[in-house]
């Protein structure tokens, strides 16, 4: 009899559900949108409610087909990272939860700047402090007592949605490490620096690693879901870090490319090591013994559709046959030059001219993210890290030219999976680790992971100079 495991993705704008046999066939799936709360540039909130109701309505409709429930063994959720929730002493939101999109905090993250030093942050936690860090907004709230007071604990996503599965608080390594307070070689809550900034390490909830069974339903979930009594929850993890799995990124020399509202890489390494110039954060991978260099373009696809709904480019329009033949005609002529550093508030075109077309500004946008993704390879070369396998996963893997761009541009092969499900597939595969339907990290990539085909760069590098001149024209343009 079929065992089947459900992966959860509770992301930025939505909540993907999916249910796998043991042998990663999709057997259901559902994907239910929900909106940010933007109310100005910096405050960028979300009910934690969406992602609840979501993840309710998601399992309800995948498991639906199964008549007899037990075989749904297990659960796990992959979530965005750095979104705080805060939680009153009846265990609801005391506001919106505040997303890691949100970047209030930047007179806290200088001050404690100031009285720490970046290199002490990034020592112990992998990470600079910066606007959006979680620490930085609890100290904000730390200047309103009165409603500091009123807060029971603080949660990120992974750890709210499984204390309203289960009714336990557990969080895990990857998520603690999004939130500067979590100590990397201690691989648990820093306890001195918690110390040091105020804070009650009582209010953050235990970590243990992903792939720990957390145990059942509750009773009362169980019946909402529409699962078996029986069914696991397993503890999930960070949704880049799940998405490596789901890939089967797990060695060191393995690299995620993960394009979807950031264009994220991510390279499992053996042990711990910290970029000196602090380019590169690290993490904690959800494979077991494996820590996570990680490296974004924050607002990569944010970028991208805002520039393509202004020029009258749809998004399905993308893996138009038409849309494709247009792009490759220009890929070799094209010297327009797109500087997406929208993070740094300056963007450009550059090289426009009377013939200048739709389509060249959309070819420039795609090669403009693959030349970011090649800067960020090059620091990883210079660290002694020269990631050679390469898995491209979200909006730009399912195009047919964005692979061979990058291909091209990263002088690389690049591979493109089946499934361009990895982060769901990521959780089910821990959900599946956890309820020991597999043994390790290894039998579940060779269970679960299918790789559809290997794009190899041409054997002329037509980029090598245009690289140079975008690299020269980045460092201009990040100073307007």
């Amino acid at each position: 009899m079929s065992k089947y495991l459900i992966g959860v993705d509770s992301g930025t704008t939505a909540t993907k559900v999916i249910l796998f046999n043991r042998k990663g066939e999709i057997i259901n799936s559902s994907c239910s949108s929900y909106p940010l709360s933007i109310r100005d540039a910096d405050v960028v909130e979300q009910d934690p409610d969406d992602w609840w109701n979501t993840l309710v309505k998601g399992v309800n409709y995948v498991s639906k087909g199964v008549k007899n429930k037990e075989r749904i063994k297990a659960l796990s959720i992959s979530t965005q990272g750095a979104t705080l929730i805060l939680l009153g002493k009846n265990k609801k939101p005391l506001s919106s939860a505040i997303t890691w999109l949100d970047k209030r905090a930047k007179k806290e993250s200088d001050e404690l700047i100031t009285q720490f030093s970046q290199e002490y942050f990034f020592k112990r936690t992998g990470h600079k402090i910066e606007d959006w860090s979680p620490l930085a907004k609890i100290l904000k709230w730390k200047k309103e007592p009165k409603f500091y007071k009123r807060i029971f604990r603080i949660t990120q996503v992974n750890d709210y949605l499984i204390y309203r599965l289960t009714g336990k608080w557990i969080s895990d390594p990857s998520n603690g490490a999004m939130s500067l307070m979590f100590n990397l070689k201690k691989n648990n809550w820093d306890s001195e620096l918690l110390d040091a900034v105020g804070i009650d390490k009582d209010i953050l909830s235990p970590i243990k690693p992903s792939g720990t069974s957390i145990g059942n339903l509750s009773s009362s979930v169980q019946k909402k879901l529409g699962l078996s009594k029986d069914t696991l929850v397993i503890n999930g993890g960070h949704d880049q870090y799940c998405a490596a799995l789901g890939a089967g990124v797990i060695h060191q020399g393995d690299c995620l490319l993960s394009c979807g509202t950031a264009w994220v890489v991510v390279c499992p390494i053996n042990k711990d090591f910290f970029d000196p110039l602090m380019r590169i954060s690290m993490g904690v991978c959800v494979t077991a013994n494996r820590y996570g260099l990680m490296a974004a373009i924050s607002n990569g696809n944010i970028v991208f559709d805002r520039i393509r709904s202004i020029i009258g480019i749809k998004d399905k329009m993308l893996q138009d046959s038409k849309v494709e033949e247009e792009i490759n005609k220009r890929i070799k002529k094209n010297n327009l030059i797109f500087l997406p550093h929208f993070s740094e508030r300056s963007g450009a075109f550059i090289g426009l001219n009377l013939s200048t077309d739709k389509y060249d500004l959309l070819l420039a946008m795609m090669q403009a993210l693959a030349f970011e993704t090649k800067s960020i390879m090059e620091i990883l070369k210079n660290l002694s890290i020269n990631p050679q396998k390469i898995i491209m996963i979200g909006g730009a893997a399912k195009s047919n030219i964005w692979p061979k761009i990058a291909a091209n541009i990263l002088r690389r092969d690049v591979t493109i999976l089946k499934s361009p499900e990895a982060a769901c597939r990521g959780a089910a595969m821990l959900a599946g680790l956890g309820s020991g339907i597999f043994k390790n990290s290894q039998e579940a990539c060779k269970n679960m992971v299918k790789k559809e085909k290997v794009i190899k760069p041409e054997l002329k590098d037509n980029y090598r100079e245009v690289f140079i001149k975008y690299k020269a024209l980045s460092e201009i343009i990040k100073k307007v």
